[in-house]
C-alpha cells in the first residue's frame, strides 16, 4: 500500500493502480470518453486530463498509475481548464443533432458538456461530414457524431476476438471503418451499442421507436445459454422494447450475447399462437381454453383410460423452469412412465448432472485451460470471452476437438481428431505425465502433458459428454485427475439443462419408438430442437393422442390433436439452474400476449383436470419453495447409463442465430443468417 493525496485528502491504495482507478474507488468523478474499466488504455480522447503536483502539464487519469506521496487536483483551476478545452474541442465537429439521436437522455456526450463544456461554441467554420458505413442488421452508424474514442474498435479486437473495426485516417479525417464491404459479424457485437459513449453507434431495430425516459426498466435472466446472463428489459406500452445488459462481475460482466440482445423481436412473430387450437381435419380450428381442458381430461384422465406403465411419452425444452420440470416430473411419475427427453436438444449424457464444476469468475484463475470438444463461440460465448482474456494475459488455452471450429481465441495447441481416437491421445498424455517427461516436445501429447498441472481446468463440451466413445476414455481422464490433481467441468448448452438433469437423475433422456396413448410436446420446434427428430416424427404417428404446448406453431402441426399456447420467456416467470449450479429466479417482464399461459399455470391446471395428486399451487413461488438444490462438486468423472453405451450418436453444428424458438423468429438475428449464407 502507498499513501497519496486526492484534492487535499490522504488515502492509502495498492500499487499500480491508476489515478481514475482511485478516483472511482473514493467517489470522485473524473470526466472520461475513451476509458472502460473491461478494454484496455487508450488514452486518445484526453478528457480525464488532471493536474498532479511537481508535474509541468496535466496527465491523463486513465494511463497514469500512482506513486508514493503523489498529490492529485481533480478540481483545480488547471484540471478544469484542461477538461474544458478538450470538451470544446471535441464538439467543434459533432452535430448538434441531440433532438433526433437516439443516445438523447442516456449520452455520455451530452451530460459532460454540460458538467464540463463551455456555454458556447467560437468555431465557426464548416463542419466535417463522414459517409456512415453498413455494419450490418443490428448496429445502425451516425458517425458525425463519432468523437475517435475507440471503444468499439478495442472491444471487437479484445473481447470480441477479431478486429473487424479500426481506424482510418489521420487528424480530422480520421474515422471508423469496417473492411470494405464487410459487416460486423461477431456474436457478441452488440455491447459496442453500449460502449459507444455518443449516438455514433445504436441499435438498428430499437432505432427511432422509443426514448429512455419513457420505458420502464425491468430485470430478467437470459434463456439462451448455460450461463444465464442478467438481463434489463425496457418495457414501453406492454411490449419489449430493447435489452441490455445488467452487470454481474460473477457471471456476463458487463457484455450480452447478441441472440439475449435482440431475441426479443421475436415475441411478436406472425406464426405466434393466440388461442388452443383443436385439429379437425387436416387444419386446427380455435378453441376455448376451458375446452380444451375438458378434451385433455377425456384423453389422459386414467379413470376414463386404461393406461399401462410407459404409455405416455414427454418431449421438453432445455429452457423449461425449475417449476414447469417439476410439474412434469410429478405427471411423468402419475402416469408410471420413464419415457421423458427432458433435454430434447441432445441426447442421453454419459457424466452425472454436468455442471461447471466451479464458478464462473473463478475460471480466469487457472493458468491453463483445455477445452475438450465444444462449439463454445455458438453454445456460450460469454465463457469463451473470458478464456480470450486469459489468452491475452500469456495464459494457456489448449483446444481438442473432433472438428475445426473457428473459436477467434490464440491458442498454444490446437489438436483435431476423430472422436474414437481421444482414447489413444488421452492414454499417450498419461504415459508422459506419469514417466515425468522433461525433454524437449515434439508432439503434441508431449506438449499437453507439460501443460497439465493442479492450475488446469478441463473444459468438457457437451458433443464429448453425451457421445457413447467418451465412456472409453473418461477413465483414462481420471487416472489424469489423479496424477495431476487438474480439475474438471462440463459446459452443458440449454438455459436450464444442469437443473433439468438433476431434477430428472434417475431418468436417461431417450424415448422409445412404440405405440402411446398420448405425448405431451413442450417448447418445441422438432426440426431445429429435436436432437432424435426422426424418433419423435415416428411416435407423433404412432401416438393417438398428439399434444403440443408452445409459443409458435411449425412445420409438425399436422402431428398435432390439440396446441395450446405457452408465453415466450420475457412473459414468463421461474427460475432456471445455471452452468454453475446457481438457482436464478426470474420474474414476468409483460404481461402475456393474445390467449396465451405460462407453462407452469397449463401444467398445473392440466393436472388439476386428471386429478394429479398435490397439484394445488396458487403461486409460481410456491413451486419454487418445493425443489431444493444444491452446488454439486465433483473430483472425478463420475459415469452414468453405461447401458447406453450403443447409443447412435447425432452430432449437430451449432447455430448460435437458430439456438431456440424465440431466437428463430427475431427478424434482426435471421437477417444475419441470410448475409452469411450469401456470403
Amino acid at each position: 500500500m502507498i499513501k497519496l493525496k486526492i484534492n487535499g485528502k490522504t488515502i492509502k491504495v495498492q500499487e499500480k493502480t491508476t489515478i481514475i482507478e482511485v478516483a472511482d474507488n473514493h467517489g470522485i468523478e473524473i470526466p472520461r470518453f475513451c476509458y472502460h474499466k473491461k478494454l484496455s488504455i487508450a488514452a486518445n480522447c484526453r478528457m480525464c486530463l488532471v493536474e498532479v503536483k511537481n508535474f509541468p502539464k496535466p496527465l491523463p487519469a486513465c494511463a497514469t498509475q500512482v506513486t508514493d506521496g503523489m498529490e492529485i487536483f481533480t478540481k483545480s483551476k488547471q484540471t478544469k481548464e484542461c477538461q474544458q478545452s478538450v470538451m470544446e474541442f471535441l464538439l467543434i465537429n459533432h452535430p448538434l443533432d441531440c433532438p433526433i439521436c437516439d443516445q438523447g437522455g442516456e449520452c455520455d456526450l451530452q451530460d459532460t458538456a454540460m458538467a464540463y463544456g463551455s456555454p458556447k461554441s467560437r468555431y465557426q467554420e464548416e463542419k466535417r461530414v463522414v459517409l456512415n458505413k453498413n455494419l450490418g442488421p443490428l448496429i445502425s452508424t451516425d458517425l458525425n457524431r463519432c468523437i475517435q474514442c475507440s471503444r468499439c474498435v478495442r472491444f471487437l479486437k479484445e473481447v470480441g476476438g477479431m478486429q473487424e473495426l479500426g481506424l482510418i485516417g489521420r487528424g480530422e479525417h480520421a474515422e471508423i471503418s469496417a473492411y470494405v464491404k464487410k459487416s460486423v459479424e461477431s456474436e457478441i457485437s452488440g455491447n459496442v451499442i453500449d460502449l459507444c459513449p455518443v449516438g455514433a453507434l445504436t441499435s438498428k431495430p430499437f432505432r427511432y421507436s422509443a426514448r429512455t425516459w419513457e420505458m420502464i426498466r425491468k430485470s430478467t435472466i437470459s434463456a439462451h445459454d448455460s450461463l444465464g446472463s442478467h438481463l434489463e428489459a425496457h418495457v414501453k406500452d406492454g411490449n419489449v422494447m430493447r435489452v441490455l445488459p445488467k452487470e454481474n462481475e460473477d457471471l456476463n460482466e458487463c457484455w450480452i450475447s447478441d441472440r439475449d440482445r435482440f431475441s426479443y423481436m421475436g415475441i411478436n412473430d406472425q406464426n405466434r399462437i393466440k388461442t388452443p387450437l383443436i385439429k379437425k381435419g387436416s387444419t386446427h380450428e380455435p378453441i376455448s381454453w376451458e375446452s380444451a381442458f375438458q378434451l385433455i381430461e377425456k384423453q389422459l384422465h386414467p379413470k376414463q383410460n386404461q393406461f399401462k406403465p410407459d404409455d405416455v411419452v414427454f418431449f421438453a425444452s432445455n429452457q423449461s423452469t425449475m417449476e414447469e420440470a417439476f410439474l412434469l416430473k410429478k405427471m411423468a411419475e402419475y402416469f408410471k412412465s420413464d419415457q421423458i427427453k427432458f433435454d430434447a436438444a441432445n441426447g442421453p449424457t454419459f457424466i452425472k448432472q454436468p455442471s461447471l464444476n466451479t464458478q464462473v469468475k473463478k475460471i480466469e484463475e487457472f493458468e491453463s485451460i483445455i477445452l475438450l470438444g465444444s462449439q463454445l463461440r455458438n453454445q456460450n460465448p460469454l465463457i469463451l470471452q473470458r478464456l480470450r482474456k486469459m489468452a491475452l494475459h500469456g495464459k494457456s488455452i489448449n483446444v481438442i476437438n473432433h472438428i475445426d471450429f473457428n473459436l477467434q481465441l490464440n491458442l498454444d495447441q490446437k489438436v483435431i481428431k476423430p472422436i474414437t481416437e481421444f482414447k489413444k491421445l488421452f492414454e499417450q498424455i498419461l504415459k508422459y505425465i506419469k514417466t515425468n517427461f522433461k525433454k524437449i516436445s515434439k508432439t503434441v501429447e508431449q506438449k499437453l502433458s507439460k501443460t497439465i498441472s493442479n492450475k488446469t481446468l478441463l473444459l468438457i463440451g457437451e458433443d464429448v459428454y453425451s457421445h457413447p466413445e467418451f465412456l472409453k476414455f473418461a477413465p483414462i481422464i481420471n487416472n489424469i485427475i489423479d496424477e495431476t490433481a487438474m480439475q474438471f467441468g462440463c459446459l452443458p448448452t440449454g438455459a436450464n439443462s444442469v437443473g433439468l438433469h438433476q431434477l430428472f437423475s434417475y431418468y436417461k433422456n431417450k424415448v422409445e419408438v412404440k405405440n402411446y396413448q398420448a405425448s405431451l410436446t413442450i417448447n418445441l420446434d422438432p426440426a431445429f430442437d429435436i436432437a432424435d427428430s426422426e424418433i419423435h416424427e415416428k411416435i407423433m404417428q404412432k401416438s393417438k393422442f398428439n399434444i403440443l404446448i408452445s409459443p409458435f406453431l411449425n412445420q409438425n402441426n399436422k402431428h398435432y390433436d390439440l396446441i395450446l399456447p405457452s408465453v415466450t420467456h420475457f412473459e414468463n416467470e421461474g427460475s432456471f439452474l445455471n452452468i454453475e449450479s446457481r438457482l436464478q429466479i426470474f420474474s414476468q417482464t409483460i404481461v402475456p400476449k393474445f390467449e396465451s399461459k405460462p407453462l407452469w399455470k397449463i401444467l398445473r391446471v392440466m393436472g388439476n383436470y386428471i386429478e394429479c395428486p398435490d397439484f394445488e399451487f396458487e403461486a409460481c413461488s410456491q413451486i419454487t419453495n418445493k425443489i431444493n438444490n444444491k452446488i454439486h462438486t465433483f473430483k472425478q468423472l463420475n459415469l452414468v447409463n453405461e447401458e447406453l453405451k450403443n447409443y447412435k450418436f447425432n452430432y449437430r453444428l451449432a447455430n448460435i442465430n437458430q439456438s431456440d424458438l424465440l431466437v428463430r423468429k427475431s427478424r434482426a438475428l435471421q437477417d444475419i443468417l441470410h448475409l452469411r449464407n450469401e456470403k
